[in-house]
């Protein structure tokens, strides 16, 4: 506390040392603050698995979703310190959409599916130190690809 008094003190007299009575014109951005466990994810949304890009569901209060090996997902909560490379975190546990039942979400276990502007997939691993190397999957809801959604029925 006495330091922060200090500096505040310091910022209001200019580098000649006169008080001139105002702030600094600095903007202080603070680190959002983690969001307590338990939080609703919100709307979660899915991307187009057909299009270039990442696949993984995103959570609009708590971000990307991730698949566990065990075909659970989740997210990460934000840290107030720095993990160390290839650490998890905390998580919190939250419900799976469709597509993100697919198998090559849980053989990608951890990570971040992407689909190339040439239709291939791959799984770039999170978790691990070092993280395992990224690796091909089958793109989740090709029509052929194992266990996709059946969206033949009306």
């Amino acid at each position: 506390m006495q330091r922060r008094a200090v500096v505040v003190m310091v910022g209001l007299m200019g580098c000649d040392g006169v008080d001139r009575g105002e702030s600094p014109s600095t903007e202080h951005r603070t680190r959002p603050t983690n969001p307590p466990k338990g939080v609703s994810p919100g709307e979660v949304t899915q991307p187009d698995l057909q299009q270039a890009g990442e696949l993984n569901a995103r959570s609009a209060n708590l971000g990307r979703l991730f698949v566990a090996k065990d075909g659970s997902c989740f997210v990460r909560l934000p840290s107030e310190t720095p993990l160390p490379p290839g650490a998890m975190g905390e998580t919190q546990a939250v419900p799976c959409t469709d597509e993100m039942k697919h198998p090559s979400f849980v053989t990608c276990g951890y990570g971040v599916i992407t689909r190339s502007e040439a239709d291939e997939c791959s799984c770039e691993p999170w978790a691990g130190n070092p993280p395992p190397p990224s690796m091909t999957v089958d793109c989740p809801g090709d029509p052929e690809a194992p266990s996709a959604p059946d969206n033949s029925a009306g």
